[in-house]
């Protein structure tokens, strides 16, 4: 069972030697390039692999040639996909007979998409699609007599229902085409019907409609967001092409070093690596604010410091202290900057408020509670923004130990694995009967911040540390958190939980789907045994589908 299209193929006659025989394969399609597909992939049965990008200013619809391979099997067997980002839009799995050379023409066509042949019904041998519906091979050349008529023979016979498209007799059937009327900076977007510019024309404007709102070429959309290509970086609204890795060229200190302040403990990057925070948490320092005066008077309270690319140098920007820096608060254990790097939150895990949610008064009423503080970048100077607390805060907790803030800013994740409740699941009742079980605290901001969920894992039990790291998507809709000391004994995605292997670890996937968050998926390692610590650290794609988990 596969997804069909149509196949032309002609092929040579006369008989050859192996090392002689060459297969070139076209591409034919009524897709529109750059907006419906940005790339052409061919997969051999050898794994052998060519990847072709589509650009906009190719006529796809009369044939590409994507490839050129010699000294082939005299029957080569390979998939045709078009594929936008990393999703298929359609594929064709071909079978080509090689003597001397061929050339494979591989019709995709729209009406073709999501076609599964052979469908109920059909014969076995109906494994071509022509014209939407799935037909023998040998139809595509008129060789079968049971084939059906084709729909049409001619352009004229066909009409098109897009203004900006031609009709077209493609594949046996009719169907439409991308004309030129639209002219060289935007492309005819034959679901809506309308000329829409090209993501390359418009340098990091607005674009005038289409499946992307803000994304630029070697891209996909996200949401409004755009996640860049293999090989390509960006800030959110544009791509360019990654330089090649050089040797460092920075080396960076706070700009008042302390003996012992752990300068370096946490780092973070904004999108296109401009803006890098960077955390001491055991930096004396009892100034609060942005660049208050440097002393020695509240030990291990905790700095950030903020550097900037200016050019070809890196430049210091900002001494960043909590707005109630206190000795032991170890503020700038973790840090987290969002795509544009104009937001900043930092994490002191061994802060001592009992407040909660969202900017309580300060006091020092408990023990390692800890805190989160907002910072934001406005008119080129850096400004404190919010105080954010655990809903239930309880001594030694460590809300703050880490820390994951969306591309636009707006959500922010912070784990406590020392937090104690038995609850499972999403705002359980809060409790203090499992000791270091961990939970996973959600904050965002529409016009204020405001607490948004509190998260314990599947099967909650003491010692977990179900926060110890975490790490959201670029929307802020995926969260997944570390839990290196569960100790399930399972070897698969969401398996059973039995007890078997002590601090084998595991990660806990939840989403948000109608502004509802909800547990989703729990991971283990393939290979998991006692004292893998899987969930220490844990990284997620900012399209939420590829998940990296260390086990130390």
């Amino acid at each position: 069972m596969f997804r069909a299209v149509a196949l032309l193929c002609l092929l040579g006659l006369s008989a050859c030697s192996s090392r002689d025989r060459e297969l070139r394969v076209d591409v034919r399609t009524n897709f529109v390039p750059g907006l419906e597909f940005d790339r052409v992939e061919v997969v051999f049965e050898d794994a052998t692999r060519f990847d072709v990008s589509a650009e906009v200013a190719t006529d796809w619809f009369e044939g590409v040639r994507v490839l050129r391979r010699d000294r082939v099997p005299p029957r080569s067997r390979f998939s045709v996909r078009l594929l936008l980002g990393d999703e298929v839009v359609i594929e064709r799995r071909v079978q080509a007979r090689v003597r001397r050379s061929a050339i494979v023409t591989v019709l995709l066509t729209r009406d073709c998409a999501g076609v599964v042949c052979p469908a109920a019904g059909d014969s076995p041998e109906a494994i071509a699609c022509l014209g939407g519906v799935c037909v023998v091979e040998g139809c595509l050349t008129g060789a079968e007599p049971e084939c059906p008529a084709p729909r049409c023979v001619e352009d004229l016979e066909c009409s098109a229902t897009a203004a900006c498209a031609d009709p077209v007799c493609f594949g046996g059937g009719c169907g439409e085409a991308p004309s030129a009327r639209c002219g060289p900076s935007a492309v005819c977007d034959l679901g809506s019907g309308s000329c829409v510019p090209t993501t390359t024309s418009d340098a990091g404007v607005l674009d005038g409609g289409g499946p992307c709102a803000l994304c630029d070429v070697n891209a996909r959309c996200l949401s409004e967001l755009c996640e860049c290509n293999p090989g390509f970086v960006g800030d959110g609204t544009s791509c360019t092409a990654r330089p090649p890795i050089s040797q460092p060229d920075g080396y960076l200190k706070a700009h008042v070093p302390g003996p012992d302040d752990r300068f370096g403990t946490a780092v973070a990057l904004n999108g296109d690596g401009s803006v890098l925070a960077v955390g001491a948490p055991q930096e004396d320092g009892s100034g609060r604010g942005i660049d208050p005066a440097v002393d020695e008077a509240a030990m291990d309270a905790g700095a950030v410091y903020l550097y900037r690319r200016v050019g070809d140098a890196w430049v210091f920007e900002a001494y960043v202290k909590a707005p109630n820096a206190g000795a032991g608060d170890r503020f700038g254990s973790a840090v987290a900057l969002d795509a544009s790097g104009d937001v900043l939150v930092v994490g002191a895990p061994q802060e001592d408020g009992t407040g909660v949610r969202v900017d309580p008064a300060f006091d020092d009423g408990g023990s390692d509670t800890g805190a989160v503080y907002v910072y934001r970048r406005s008119g080129g100077a850096w400004a404190f923004e919010s105080y954010l607390k655990a809903s239930n805060p309880g001594d030694a907790d460590n809300f703050g130990w880490s820390l994951s803030l969306s591309a636009d800013g707006n959500v922010v994740a912070t784990g406590a694995f020392g937090e104690s409740g038995s609850g499972r699941g999403v705002n359980p009742a809060s409790d203090e009967s499992a000791a270091a079980s961990g939970a996973v605290y959600v904050f965002r901001r529409d016009v204020a911040w405001s607490f948004e969920a509190y998260l314990k894992p599947r099967d909650t039990a003491a010692f977990q540390e179900f926060g110890w790291a975490v790490a959201l998507d670029a929307t802020g809709d995926v969260l997944v958190a570390g839990a290196p000391g569960e100790d399930g004994n399972g070897t698969t995605i969401d398996a059973p939980y039995a007890e078997g292997a002590p601090f084998s670890g595991a990660v806990y996937l939840f989403r948000r789907v109608g502004g509802t968050w909800t547990y989703e998926t729990y991971f283990k390692a393939a290979n998991a045994t006692a004292n893998d610590l899987y969930g220490q650290a844990v990284a997620l794609g900012a399209g939420g589908n590829v998940l990296f988990v260390g086990a130390v």
